[in-house]
């Protein structure tokens, strides 16, 4: 069964912690961050970041590693 855990394993992965927290996708977020930041304040709530940086939003989605954000288990 999966876990909820993020594979940083400082909380569960939720789109919340994913956006704003999970040190896997620091420099990711930094990117985001910084787009955010010339036009506005960071942090940003999740309606701003859909309804007024969506670009930015996608950008950052879209450069996530997803093998970063995968629990490997050893069998």
């Amino acid at each position: 069964m999966d876990s909820p855990e993020c594979p940083c394993k400082k909380d569960i992965q939720t789109i919340d912690y994913l956006i704003f927290q999970c040190e896997k996708l620091k420099y990711e977020r930094g990117i985001l961050k910084n787009n955010v930041l010339k036009a506005g304040n960071w942090p940003i709530s999740k309606n701003e970041l859909v309804n007024k940086k969506l670009k930015q939003l996608i950008r950052y989605i879209n450069s996530m590693d997803l093998e970063k954000l995968t629990l490997k288990t050893l069998n």
